[in-house]
């Protein structure tokens, strides 16, 4: 099966593997695919005809949590304009231009809007959990 052609057929394809949705397929993706073509099995299920089969999961888990990055993280940082790469040259120099910043939250948490938001998250006896789509959702409003 190659997925680029099941894109095509489907709106929405599914994992071949979890059978969640996956709405993109980009060249990594599709070269994890590829990879993994010979260590899987066709193994079709009534809701995914697509479905494949391994030895264990962990044979495919690293395609699957790639696919969840590019469908849930991936718009996220796109969306909020972070930034694709990281000049680590520059990491430290821009990490020390905020002393001062990071000093008065240090020694003032709570004066941090994102401090309180964790707290609430996190608060106490809470089974609530908490991803990145969560915390960037109570950010925006």
């Amino acid at each position: 099966m190659e997925v680029s052609s099941v894109q095509a057929e489907e709106p929405t394809l599914l994992c071949p593997f979890c059978d969640e949705p996956v709405s993109s397929s980009s060249p990594a993706l599709l070269t994890m695919y590829h990879d993994l073509e010979s260590q899987t099995w066709s193994d079709p299920l009534p809701d995914n005809p697509h479905h494949h089969s391994a030895k264990s999961f962990t044979v495919f888990a690293l395609y699957c949590e790639r696919h969840r990055f590019e469908n849930q993280s991936l718009p996220v940082a796109i969306k909020n304009n972070w930034p694709m790469s990281i000049d680590f040259g520059k990491l430290f120099e821009c990490v020390t231009s905020y002393c001062d910043d990071l000093e008065a939250l240090i020694e003032e948490p709570e004066e941090s809007e994102f401090f309180n938001r964790a707290r609430r998250s996190f608060h106490s006896g809470s089974s609530k959990s908490t991803n990145i789509n969560n915390f960037t959702e109570e950010s925006t409003g």
